[in-house]
C-alpha cells in the first residue's frame, strides 16, 4: 500500500529524504539554498574572513533572493495538501498537522539548517578567534533562522487560499517585495523587520543591539504565527480560510505599522576596544604595533610595509613620519592621544593578500582622533592637500612614484613634497586638532 506523506514524519531524516524528493516539492526548497547560500559565500572575494559578527551578518546577504524562494516552493507545497486528491492527507487532523509540518520541516528548518552550515564553514575558513562574542553572534543567527519561518509562513498562507502555481508565485512576489518595503533600504533609520546583511565594511567596534533583535524576534514571530494560522482551516471552508487570510492581512498592516513607528530604532551599539594583538611592545630600536584579534593574520603583511616606510623616513630625517605606536582603528575606536598614529584594513586585503603602502602612509598621518573630522563639516581643500602631500613624501621616500595614485588622491597626484621642517609643522598641528596652517 502507497504510504502517505505524513507516514514519514516518523522515520527518521535520513530515512525521508528519498521519499520526500519523490513525492513533495517543499524538500527540492533545500538545492536553491544551497545553490544562493554557495554563491554570497564566495562573492566580493570573502571580506568578512576572521569577522565573527560581519561573519553572520554576510551570510544574511542571501536571505534577499532565498527568502522569496522559499516562498514559492512553501506556497506550492501547502496548495497541493488542499486541492482536490490529497484529502487524505488534511481532513483529518492530526494528519494535517503532520502534512502542514513537513512543509515547515523542509522550507523551514532543512533551510535554516544550510544557512547555519554555510555560517559555521564561514566561521571556520575565517579562523575568528575565541575572544568574538559568540552569544551575540549566535542571537543573529537565530534571528535569520527566524527570518526563514517567516518567510515560509508567507508561502503556508498563499498556498491555502490559491492554486499551487498561482500561489507560488504570488508569494514569491510577496517575499520579494516585503524585502523592500520591511528592510532597512526603505525605511531608513527606523525600526525594519527585515534588517539583515552587512556586506561593505568591517563590523570591528559595534555588536547588535539586544533590544532591537529581542523586538525583531517577537514582531518576526508573532506574524508568522498569524499567517500559519490561516493553514487550520481544513479542505472544504476555503471561503472561511480566506477571510481569515483578509483579517490576517489587516492585522499584520496594524502590527507592522505599530512596529515600524514604536520599535528601536537603532540596529548596532558601538562597542570600542582597543586592538589586542601587538608586536614591539617595549622593544626602544623599534615601534609598537597592534591589530585586533580578528586580524592577527596580517601582522607580518603590516610588518612587511610599515618597517620599509619607518625606516625610510629615519634614514632621511623625517622624524614627522617616525611613530612610536601604530594601532588598528575600529568603526568606534581611535586612540585619544594624537601621538599613536592609527590605521584600517580595507576588505580587498581579504582577496589581494598586499597592503597599499600609500594607503598606510594616508591612514598614518590622518589625525583620526579629532573630533572635528566627525562632526559633518569637513575641514576646507587645504586640509586635504596637506594630507596628500604628507603621504606623497612619505612614499615617495621610498622610490614610489605618487603618479601611480593620481586618481583617487584629492590633488590628483600634483601635490608637491615637504621638507622634513615643513612635513613636522604640519603634523604637529595636526595631532593637536590644529590644521588652520594648512587652510
Amino acid at each position: 500500500m502507497r504510504e502517505d506523506s505524513s507516514s514519514f514524519s516518523d522515520r527518521r531524516m535520513i530515512d525521508r529524504l528519498p521519499y520526500a524528493f519523490r513525492t513533495t516539492v517543499a524538500a527540492w526548497v533545500v538545492v536553491p539554498a544551497v545553490v544562493i547560500e554557495f554563491l554570497n559565500f564566495f562573492q566580493r572575494g570573502m571580506p568578512w574572513r576572521g569577522e565573527g559578527i560581519w561573519t553572520v551578518e554576510w551570510m544574511a546577504i542571501g536571505l534577499f533572493l532565498l527568502g522569496p524562494v522559499i516562498s514559492g516552493f512553501a506556497a506550492v507545497e501547502t496548495a497541493r495538501l488542499f486541492r482536490p486528491g490529497s484529502v487524505h492527507q488534511i481532513t483529518v487532523s492530526r494528519q494535517r498537522h503532520r502534512a502542514l509540518w513537513n512543509v515547515v520541516t523542509w522550507c523551514g528548518l532543512a533551510v535554516c539548517a544550510v544557512h547555519i552550515g554555510f555560517t559555521a564553514a564561514g566561521l571556520i575558513v575565517g579562523l575568528v578567534p575565541s575572544s568574538v562574542d559568540w552569544a551575540s553572534m549566535a542571537g543573529g543567527l537565530l534571528l535569520q533562522c527566524l527570518a526563514i519561518l517567516w518567510y515560509t509562513a508567507i508561502g503556508m498562507a498563499a498556498g491555502r487560499v490559491m492554486p499551487p502555481l498561482v500561489s507560488g508565485v504570488v508569494a514569491a512576489v510577496l517575499g520579494f517585495g516585503s524585502f523592500y518595503a520591511l528592510g532597512s533600504s526603505y525605511v531608513g533609520d527606523e525600526f525594519a523587520l527585515l534588517d539583515f546583511g552587512a556586506s561593505t565594511v568591517s563590523r570591528i567596534g559595534l555588536d547588535y543591539n539586544p533590544r532591537y533583535l529581542g523586538f525583531q524576534a517577537a514582531v518576526l514571530l508573532v506574524s508568522a504565527v498569524l499567517m500559519a494560522a490561516v493553514t487550520l482551516f481544513p479542505r472544504g471552508r476555503g471561503a472561511q480560510a480566506r477571510w481569515v487570510a483578509v483579517g490576517v492581512s489587516v492585522t499584520l498592516a496594524v502590527l507592522l505599522g505599530v512596529a515600524n513607528a514604536f520599535g528601536p530604532d537603532q540596529r548596532w551599539v558601538a562597542a570600542p576596544q582597543p586592538p589586542d594583538t601587538c608586536v614591539g611592545v617595549g622593544d626602544a630600536d623599534w615601534a609598537e604595533y597592534c591589530v585586533f584579534a580578528e586580524h592577527r593574520g596580517y601582522i607580518d603583511e603590516l610588518d612587511r610595509v610599515y618597517r620599509p616606510l619607518r625606516q625610510a623616513a629615519v634614514e632621511n630625517g623625517y622624524d614627522a613620519f617616525v611613530f612610536e605606536k601604530a594601532w588598528e582603528l575600529s568603526r568606534t575606536y581611535a586612540p585619544a592621544d594624537g601621538s599613536v598614529a592609527g590605521f584600517t584594513f580595507v576588505p580587498s586585503i581579504h582577496e589581494e593578500g598586499e597592503i597599499d603602502p600609500y594607503r598606510l602612509a594616508y591612514d598614518l598621518v590622518y589625525p583620526e582622533q579629532c573630533e572635528e573630522l566627525h562632526s559633518g563639516a569637513p575641514p576646507g581643500d587645504g586640509f586635504w592637500t596637506s594630507m596628500d602631500r604628507l603621504s606623497f613624501t612619505w612614499i615617495s621616500l621610498m622610490g614610489i612614484d605618487p603618479d601611480r595614485y593620481a586618481q583617487e588622491s584629492f590633488t590628483q597626484g600634483r601635490a608637491e613634497p615637504m621638507t622634513p621642517e615643513e612635513a613636522q609643522a604640519v603634523m604637529d598641528g595636526l595631532q593637536n586638532c590644529d590644521w588652520t596652517d594648512s587652510e
